[in-house]
């Protein structure tokens, strides 16, 4: 079988820490199973087609079973450690799906029609919110750390010291947020998620974040920055005509955590920080909220947009300007453009 794999396709290989030859042998079978139906034939075409279904059939088992291994376990025991081998395993897999190109098509498709397992697989097999309590966990558990749990856990687990301890920490971290993220992408992800869960989750790490004001702070594929995305793949989803979320069930837990002044915050204390694409969700995340029927009720206004928060987005009014030279962006930020322009 020949494929056609894009450059942009190949660099997702490397977007996660891990074993680089085992993620190769993925990202090889990926190609083969994921544009099969484009493939073109040379040889025997039932030989072929014996051949990719048997790829589809072991990659899937393969998938599913470092999925299972997904459990709750205790932060920087032995099976919690020995558990981020499958999380990264599987984050891994889910950012090369996610950046696989789509058919003409199948931005309609359900999660079940699409080719996208491993998201598929976290649904049936249950581990969508345990993964989010795994995190929970983890963020609690880091900041009670003392240097001498990091050097009595490295004992356990057979690690060199304290600092590689640490660092599979950072492993984790940055493995399950970026599997939630992929996940969070799929409105079937979104309806199954235990939003309030969620949103609380976004609130602490919000403000432990803006507690202090700007400081240098190490964004990539940590907490700090991922819950944008988690926040934006939400709000997108408030509307119950396209098989979404009825926004008086998210409205008002964003009001309860506080979400539109602590994203707002973190925008006007890190945007130099922040990745673009980060800023972009956090500013997609306030034009959904700002948009919302909820918004326009006088009442739900300055609950949602106290005039402090008003004033901080007015100041970054520059970096949204640089954000939105596309037009397509300028349009989905419009609301949050709206508003700014009227303070």
């Amino acid at each position: 079988i020949r494929v056609k794999w894009g450059e942009r396709n190949e660099r997702c290989v490397a977007q996660l820490p891990g074993k680089a030859q085992h993620v190769q042998e993925h990202a090889h079978r990926l190609r083969s199973i994921m544009f099969r139906r484009k493939s073109n034939y040379e040889a025997d075409t039932d030989k072929n087609t014996n051949s990719a279904d048997d790829l589809s059939r072991q990659l899937a088992v393969d998938l599913r079973k470092h999925v299972r291994k997904i459990e709750m376990n205790e932060p920087f025991s032995m099976p919690w450690n020995v558990m981020i081998e499958s999380l990264m395993h599987v984050a891994n897999i889910a950012m090369m799906e996610h950046r696989l190109p789509r058919e003409s098509g199948d931005e309609d498709s359900t999660l079940w029609e699409g080719d996208e397992l491993t998201v598929r697989f976290l649904l049936e097999e249950g581990k969508l919110n345990p993964c989010l309590r795994l995190m929970i966990e983890y963020k609690a558990a880091k900041e009670r750390a003392t240097q001498r749990l990091y050097e009595e856990s490295a004992k356990e687990c057979s690690l060199s010291d304290a600092d590689a301890m640490r660092q599979r920490g950072v492993l984790f971290e940055q493995s399950l947020g970026v599997l939630l993220r992929c996940a969070l992408l799929h409105v079937e992800a979104v309806q199954t998620t235990d939003l309030p869960l969620l949103m609380e989750h976004c609130s602490k790490i919000l403000s432990a974040a803006t507690a202090l004001g700007a400081r240098p702070f190490a964004f990539d594929k940590c907490q700090e920055q991922l819950v944008a995305f988690y926040l934006s793949a939400v709000a997108e989803r408030m509307d119950a005509q396209q098989a979404g979320l009825d926004e008086s069930r998210v409205v008002p837990l964003i009001q309860q955590y506080n979400l539109v002044p602590l994203v707002v915050s973190l925008l006007a204390s890190y945007s130099e920080q922040l990745k673009k694409d980060g800023r972009l969700a956090a500013a997609s995340f306030l034009a959904y909220v700002l948009d919302s029927e909820a918004y326009g009720m006088p009442s739900q206004k300055a609950s949602l947009t106290p005039h402090e928060t008003l004033l901080k987005m007015k100041g970054f009014k520059a970096t949204l300007d640089e954000q939105t030279a596309d037009l397509s962006i300028r349009k989905k930020l419009r609301p949050l453009l709206d508003v700014i322009a009227k303070v």
